[in-house]
């Protein structure tokens, strides 16, 4: 049975524009929000059920009691409701304004944050600027962040939905918001690994009663800004006389080849090479890909899927470079919410990546810088071979390699290998990486026990292996001139106006065994478990009260390498807001290290801190300019073991072997090694600190017109 909701208006927090041009005081709303007209409002489950708000933020839908009911506008974040008659208004918030943010083990209120901690709302950035790699231009958003660390600290810790792991293996389309947690407050929880920042990588989950279809296809074209300008072959050859007689020395090159190689009459004879030519790099190369995002469900079971694929090219346009230098990358997400009942809920989500990079075996942009234009002619024709030079037709028909069926690869003795012949000969190689990515989770919403308490556990099983498999090639180069029946021969000679070659010495073989070579293989497994009681409640309405006790730990092995990564602690917070303006912080965490001596492996990290709503107090609640403004100040400390390279450190190191040195008597005739002390040992050796003392404030102005976060450098 359908019944008539009128729902008075639908307002929204005032951006910019509104508040110079729309905002009245007169309006019967709450400050800061004004009508919103056009806003879209449907019936989840009646897609032709739908009507838009009027010029006062006003309409009425035609919808059974209790019915959700979907409401949308450009700008504006979708709200969800149930239609019922005492639903008077609705707010809507701007999609740029993040109100939660993901920090380690939960989510917590923008305006309950006490410092430290920045935010990324990436499904809102990816509409203005489209990136192919999570953290890019980050540290154009974040104060303190600089790209490769927090406020200069060295390597931050990366972690993707909670777990150790490479930021370059999530793409932006699969991200929800990323956080940057840099105050020693903000990731002490997480123990030792974190203590110099943490960037904290949340993945997309669907919505209730949200279904949505979305396929996203990209193109790009890479350009080059410039190419380097290197000098030609006679300049490099008159310059290099200069020098050699700045030193005293005769100079190597005539006046006569000078010229010639100048002329550029025959650039085979007198080359002039320039690895920059379009002949050898394009001017662009393209990158492509494809996204299809899949989400829904219902308060039940919720679903997010994301398939991604992309491909790119390289500025390489000849040879191997052509042909195989290229990146593939395809990978498939899968996250998934269940709410089993109402006191017991589960998370699932994997991951699946396939990478290969393909590349030819050539160093062919380190030879760009370091390779003289005069040395050789990477191709030579062949119709610079007389027809009864049968000898130098005999080398020539064993090749494997005449390029167009008009040229045959140069090079001379000191460039019996050259990355131009590897580009057409040496073949090429592949990396090759496989990730799989698991994480299970399980809580409980212990409410019927203590009010606002709940209990998680999270779990983590991550491959990755990679490899590089190779075909390597050898080939043969040829050099005009070399030793023959009369002796040493010229490469090159005259006759009529005509240059030929004298005879070709050949400088290798051509082999190509189709052996698939494989190497440098690489194993990686992640196992990590988190167990917490979360607390979270407001008593009286002025009481804001939360906790946190975990229990963390992550292991991360590698092959080759003898002692896995990792870490273990147990983590305490404790929080209270009075009043929305008064709040204290307490985070601290027992950490532990193999790395240190017995009796030294353990200690306890604390931090303290405190913040003021100002704009909540009486003198500043009413004000037209401050929208929120608070001030921060944190302190604390973090014993960290990631700064001590090895194990046993502690321990003194003692080395006797035939590498080290010896010592005689007797004239020499009686000798032995000697026993050398590397390291003392340093049975008190304790952890590294990071101490942490930050203070300023935050705020927004003129209806968020003005947002001010500024970078607090640490001490310590």
């Amino acid at each position: 049975m359908g019944s008539d909701h009128r729902i008075s208006t639908i307002s929204h927090y005032a951006n910019c524009t509104d508040f110079l041009g729309s905002y009245h005081k007169s309006h019967s709303l709450w400050f800061g929000k004004v009508p919103l007209q056009g806003a879209l409002i449907s019936s989840v489950d009646d897609d032709d059920n739908e009507v838009t708000t009027d010029e006062k933020g006003r309409f009425e839908i035609k919808a059974s009691y209790d019915a959700e009911l979907g409401i949308a506008a450009v700008g504006y974040k979708t709200k969800y409701v149930k239609a019922e008659t005492g639903l008077t208004e609705i707010v809507l918030t701007p999609s740029d304004v993040i109100n939660d943010v993901n920090v380690l083990f939960r989510v917590k209120a923008q305006k309950d944050l006490i410092g430290g901690v920045n935010a990324v709302d990436m499904k809102e950035l990816l509409k203005k600027n489209y990136t192919t790699y999570s953290l890019d231009h980050m540290d154009a958003l974040v104060p303190g962040y600089n790209g490769n660390s927090m406020w200069g600290m060295g390597s931050y810790f990366t972690l993707v939905d909670g777990v150790p792991r490479d930021a370059n293996n999530v793409m932006p389309t699969e991200i929800d918001q990323i956080t940057f947690l840099k105050s020693a407050a903000a990731v002490v929880l997480f123990g030792t690994q974190a203590a110099k920042g943490a960037v904290l990588i949340t993945t997309k989950r669907g919505e209730a009663n949200n279904r949505q279809t979305n396929v996203t296809l990209n193109t790009g074209v890479n350009v080059a800004k410039s190419y380097p300008e290197y000098l030609g072959s006679a300049e490099y050859m008159t310059l290099y006389n200069e020098a050699r007689r700045n030193d005293g020395l005769a100079e190597l090159f005539t006046p006569t080849e000078i010229y010639n190689f100048s002329s550029g009459k025959n650039p085979y004879r007198y080359p002039n090479l320039n690895f920059y030519t379009p002949e050898y790099v394009t001017k662009s190369f393209n990158r492509h890909d494809v996204t299809a995002e899949i989400s829904g469900g219902n308060e039940r079971a919720r679903y997010y899927t994301n398939v991604n694929y992309y491909t790119a090219g390289s500025m390489l346009n000849f040879g191997e470079g052509k042909r195989n230098d290229r990146t593939n990358r395809f990978s498939v997400r899968g996250n998934i919410d269940i709410t089993i009942n109402p006191f017991i809920y589960s998370k699932i989500d994997m991951q699946a990546t396939f990478y290969d990079d393909r590349s030819p075996n050539s160093n062919f942009w380190a030879d760009a810088a370091t390779v003289r234009p005069n040395r050789f002619s990477p191709l030579i024709p062949l119709s610079y071979i007389e027809e009864n030079d049968l000898a130098s037709w005999g080398l020539l028909k064993n090749s494997n390699y005449l390029i167009g069926g008009k040229y045959f690869l140069g090079g001379t003795q000191l460039e019996q290998t050259n990355s131009f012949a590897a580009m057409y000969a040496g073949a090429y190689s592949q990396f090759v990486s496989r990730q799989f990515q698991f994480n299970p989770s399980v809580g409980a919403d212990l409410r019927n026990i203590v009010k606002g308490l709940k209990f998680q556990t999270d779990m983590a099983i991550d491959y990755r292996t990679s490899y590089s498999q190779s075909y390597n090639n050898t080939y043969a180069v040829f050099s005009p001139g070399g030793t023959g029946a009369s002796g040493t021969l010229p490469g090159w000679y005259t006759s009529e106006g005509k240059d030929y070659i004298t005879m070709l010495t050949q400088y290798g073989q051509d082999v190509a065994d189709g052996v698939q070579n494989v190497n440098g293989t690489v194993y990686r497994q992640t196992l990590a478990l988190s167990s917490y009681f979360n607390y979270d409640n407001v008593i009286a309405g002025d009481h804001h009260i939360t906790g946190l006790l975990v229990a963390n730990g992550f292991q991360q092995t590698t092959s080759g390498q003898y002692h896995a990564l990792g870490s273990v602690n147990l983590g305490l917070q404790l929080g209270y807001v009075f009043r929305d303006k008064y709040m204290f912080d307490f985070s601290g965490a027992l950490v532990h290290s193999p790395k240190l001596p017995e009796g030294k492996r353990k200690a306890f990290n604390p931090t303290l801190s405190l913040g003021w709503r100002l704009s909540n107090e009486n003198f500043l609640k009413s004000s037209s300019v401050i929208d929120d403004l608070k001030l921060v100040a944190s302190a604390g400390y973090i014993n960290s073991d990631i700064d001590i390279a090895n194990y046993f450190m502690y321990m003194g190191y003692y080395r006797l072997d035939d590498n080290g040195p010896w010592w005689g008597w007797d004239g020499g005739g009686y000798s032995g090694r000697i026993t050398e002390a590397r390291g003392g040992s340093n049975p008190q050796m304790t952890f590294p600190k990071r101490y942490n003392l930050t203070a300023g404030f935050e705020g927004s102005f003129f209806s968020s017109c003005l947002n001010w976060k500024p970078a607090i450098l640490p001490t310590g």
